[in-house]
């Protein structure tokens, strides 16, 4: 009796470890979170502070990882433009009571990861939801902005990965205006520092209509996405901005793997400020990158998806 007890115990362990590789799950690491599906990492939330090694640690990001879960298709810290890392948010000119702080480029300040919801947060076989929240003090102490972000990853298909992405900002201290410019404020994604060397195979699609403003800057554009290869796979990434964001709106490509969305606009003291996105990876291997109809019918069905 003992023997069958022990064996059946035993079962049910190995059951459990085969359901936690099934499907998404957490990892914890040091000085990272992992996102993983089936064992294997799709997003890492770097979430370290270290003023020994402030450079390397200056603000949270998340990094996208390649879809056999090896390494990561964004850029971390170091290389070319330093302050360009994974999937990021923030203005160069963000200003509490006459003072402005430069929470994009961060000289003379910090972002810092302060913890995760666990009861925003959840994991199971068709998705999973990483909740953070980020603190912008201001170099005497006091928080400019409380960065409330949300995750949410599915796997809709082979070489397709879609994450909706929310940020809840407040001002705790009175209210923020926040401003810059197109290519250093706003929400972004910078492909890995590898893109920088191949610049020549970054292509672009846009939407009909979209209306370019010199250099890299596009208006009348609620999406781009950026086409890139990366150890030998090819990749399309795109960015969608909701209808609802702050208008009007400017949307910024480079062709070293950097694009994204920017707007004016501010944070009441009293109110939070809700921003919404979506980003699609896809591996052209599998998933043809299609035309510009294509994508504007996926984000006509975001638009539509509150």
């Amino acid at each position: 009796m003992k023997n069958f007890a022990a064996l059946f115990a035993a079962a049910i362990t190995v059951t459990h470890a085969v359901r936690a590789a099934d499907g998404w799950s957490f990892s914890e690491g040091k000085g990272f979170r992992d996102l993983q599906f089936n064992g294997a990492t799709v997003l890492r939330h770097m979430n370290e502070w270290d003023p020994a090694r402030r450079d390397e640690t200056y603000k949270p990001f998340t990094h996208v990882f390649d879809f056999a879960g090896k390494a990561p298709i964004t850029k971390g810290a170091g290389g070319s433009y330093p302050h360009h890392r994974g999937l990021f948010i923030g203005w160069r000119k963000t200003t509490l009571a006459g003072k402005s702080y430069d929470f994009w480029h961060c000289q003379n300040v910090i972002r810092r990861h302060m913890k995760y919801l666990p009861e925003q947060e959840k994991a199971d076989a068709a998705s999973a939801t990483m909740a953070s929240v980020t603190e912008w003090p201001a170099p005497a102490g006091e928080v400019v902005v409380r960065e409330t972000q949300t995750i949410t990853a599915t796997k809709p298909s082979e070489g397709k990965l879609v994450m909706d992405i929310r940020f809840k900002l407040e001002a705790p201290g009175g209210p923020v205006t926040l401003d810059g410019d197109v290519q250093h404020a706003g929400f972004h994604f910078r492909a890995a520092e590898e893109v920088s060397t191949r610049a020549k195979e970054t292509a672009y699609i846009l939407p009909e209509g979209a209306v370019k403003k010199g250099g890299d800057v596009f208006e009348q554009c609620k999406w781009v996405v950026c086409q890139f290869s990366i150890g030998g796979s090819r990749y399309a990434v795109a960015h969608f901005s909701a209808p609802e964001n702050p208008t009007p709106l400017q949307y910024s490509t480079r062709a070293y793997g950097r694009f994204g969305a920017f707007s004016k606009t501010a944070i009441p003291a009293d109110e939070p400020l809700t921003l919404r996105y979506r980003v699609i990876i896809t591996d052209t291997a599998k998933i043809p990158p299609g035309n510009a109809a294509d994508w504007q019918k996926q984000w006509d069905e975001f638009a539509a998806a509150k």
